[in-house]
Order: C-alpha cells, then structure tokens, then sequence
C-alpha cells in the first residue's frame, strides 16, 4: 500500500519549484494562504497554476528541459486523479521554512488549526490517495493470476479491501516460519523508554551503547547486525562503544552503493589483527537483505521504527481500517 501511494501521490517542494520556475511562481507557492482545513478545491487551484507554468517555462538546459517534463507529466496525473475523485485525497503535510518543533519520533509537529498553522512561507507540501484501490486495479489486469508474497498481511480482510480485491477471488495461504522458535529468540534488554528526546540524553546513550558492548562482548567471535532508525544513533554508538568492538563495526554511507558495504562485511577476513566478526550498523539495512548463517548470527534493535500518528494521512487511515 505504502508503495503505490508513493508512486500515485505527489510532493510539491520549493526546492524543485526553483529549478523549472521563476522566483513569481516560486513566491506564489510559498505565500499560499491553503492550510490544512482548505477545501481540496483550492489546493487544485495553485497545483493548476503551477501546471500552467510548467508548460509555459523556459528552461535552457536541455537536461533541466527533460526533468520538467517528467514533473509536469507526474503533476498532471495527479491533478486528474484528484479532479476525478477529490474526497479521496489529502493533504497529508505542509512543511514550513521556519518549523524546527519536532515530535518524540523527530518528525515536524503538524498543527492542524489554521489560524495558527502559518509559520512562515511553505517549503514542501504531500498529496496522497486514502484508497488505493483504483490505482491497483491495472495491476492485477497485466495477468491472469497474480501472487502477491508479504510477511506482513496481518489481516487478509483489510488488505484486500485496501488494494481493491474480491476476498472471494483470493486464495489466502499462510506459512509459519521455516526457522524454529528456539532457533529465533527474541530478548528485551528494556534499557529505557525511547523517543526522539531521550535518544538524545547523554545517560540514555551511555545505557544503549553499554548493553551493545555486552551482547557484542558475549557474540565476540559472530558476525551481527545493529539496527538504528536514525543515523544520528548510529553517531553516538560508534562513539561510545569499546574500542575492541568498535573495530567490528561497517557502517553504511548514502554515499557509498549499499552493495560495497554488504561485499565487506561477507568478504571480511583476518586483517591487522582483526577477526572475522564484522557488524553491520545501519538505519537502512532492515529490508532487501538476506545474511544466511555465519553472516549474522544476531541481530540488534536499538529501537522499533513505527509510523507517526501525527501524519494526517495515517491518523486517517488508523480511522478507516477500524483501528
């Protein structure tokens, strides 16, 4: 679901607005008076002035010329999705050039009062469908069967309804794990209650990196993985770990191919004195990879991501699936 309304739903940034246009449009963006409790109707108004520029922009790079295409192209989807079916969509987040007021998970505070709500000129703004399903439906008509794989179909009911399928269509089929319980323990240190503020406290910091140097000391000779939702905690554990464990760890760069961090983590051997027995630590190692047997022997969860309900498009659909 996550995905498609990725793909169906549009960002509009100041940023990218500055690329393909002139600081008037820019201006117009930014000194909108739309809020969160505007009708959709007036968000469409400022997203077909900005369609309009598009088309009547002057761009003199031939690469920037392509690019605004593209844009314009996506834009104009959108526009008609919403025109289509405007109940359907939301303005899930307005973000503005002066808001520095976080939640406990770090991401912006979103007032929902207007009269309040205009800090400063609007830096980006998110569209995104509530149902998906229409949007699937050319999916599952490219074939005659279609087998979708997920570990996390917590309820056939609703994700079914929320893509858009006949739960009388669907053959449901769930399989237990292949590895055996006992082979897959799951143990809660409890080191402390952890949000976005008190992941910043220098005493909790001390308390997460200690109980990691213990399990790191007691899997001294495996490899493993440490999973952080921020790099900001990958920071402060590298930082006060051990010296002896912190000559284990691989950290992954968003500058460097994820791939090159994985290949030196397999590959790792004897060197200057270092054993077999790399960790990977990473914000973004949590999907998309598999480390079958030597290549993680444990793993660490330094905290459990989950979404922020102080996203209006998920408190919407915390509301519409029954939660």
């Amino acid at each position: 679901e996550n995905q498609v309304v990725e793909d169906v739903g549009i960002t509009i940034a100041k940023r990218t607005l500055q690329r393909y246009l002139g600081p008037e449009d820019v201006l117009i963006f930014e000194n909108s008076d739309c809020n969160y409790e505007s009708d959709i109707s007036k968000w469409l108004d400022l997203l077909d002035h900005l369609h309009d520029s598009l088309i009547t922009t002057k761009l003199t790079s031939s690469e920037t010329r392509t690019e605004a295409k593209q844009y314009l192209k996506k834009l104009e989807e959108t526009i008609a999705w919403i025109k289509d079916n405007p109940n359907n969509w939301i303005v899930s987040e307005i973000v503005y050039d002066d808001v520095d007021d976080v939640d406990d998970d770090g991401n912006e505070k979103l007032i929902f009062n207007p009269r309040i709500s205009k800090k400063g000129k609007i830096n980006k703004i998110v569209f995104k469908p509530l149902d998906i399903a229409p949007y699937c439906k050319p999916l599952f008509q490219i074939a005659d069967v279609t087998l979708v794989m997920s570990a996390t179909i917590m309820d056939v009911d609703t994700f079914c309804r929320n893509i858009g399928l006949d739960i009388n269509q669907v053959k449901f089929i769930e399989m237990d794990s292949e590895f055996p319980i006992e082979n897959r323990p799951v143990y809660k240190m409890n080191v402390a209650l952890l949000n976005y503020r008190s992941l910043k406290v220098d005493s909790v910091q001390r308390q997460i990196a200690s109980s990691i140097d213990r399990i790191m000391d007691y899997h001294s000779a495996e490899k493993g993985i440490i999973h952080t939702t921020s790099y900001a905690q990958v920071s402060f554990i590298v930082n006060l770990l051990s010296e002896k464990n912190r000559r284990r760890l691989i950290k992954t760069d968003p500058e460097i191919p994820r791939d090159e961090i994985i290949a030196m983590h397999r590959l790792r051997n004897v060197n200057n004195n270092i054993k077999d027995n790399s960790v990977l630590i990473s914000p973004s190692l949590h999907t998309g990879l598999d480390l079958k047997d030597e290549q993680s022997r444990f793993q660490i969860l330094v905290k459990v991501p989950y979404p922020s309900l102080g996203d209006r498009w998920i408190k919407k659909k915390e509301t519409l699936d029954g939660g």
